[in-house]
């Protein structure tokens, strides 16, 4: 029996890897340092203390963990507010589809420890 629906959020409900992306190209073009789409790739699944982590670590002290968390989280809140993110393809189906049965959840890789 199912109680509860639970959704993840990047990559299941919304295709926000692209944004995330170019994020933070952005943010290491300022320090003339590149940020590979295999370097990105290496991020998915991880929690934020570890992608902050990787981040700082390959910016060599150019941004501390508290600045660097905010320009990204700044850049991706500033995508959503513009529309930049879109929803996966039957997203909003599916959550439709379970809001008339079950109750809801969102789940995040957020971990602050």
């Amino acid at each position: 029996m199912i109680d509860a629906v639970v959704f993840d959020l990047d990559g299941l409900l919304v295709d926000s890897e692209p944004v995330w992306l170019r994020v933070r190209k952005e943010i290491f073009s300022r320090y003339s340092l590149p940020w590979t789409e295999e370097e990105q790739k290496a991020l998915m699944g991880k929690n934020t203390r570890a992608w902050i982590d990787d981040g700082v670590k390959k910016l060599g002290g150019r941004l501390g963990p508290d600045a660097y968390r905010k320009v990204v989280l700044d850049g991706m809140v500033g995508a959503y507010r513009t529309g930049q993110v879109q929803l996966m393809p039957g997203a909003r189906e599916a959550i439709d589809f379970c809001a008339i049965r079950f109750p809801l959840g969102l789940a995040s890789g957020y971990r602050q420890s």
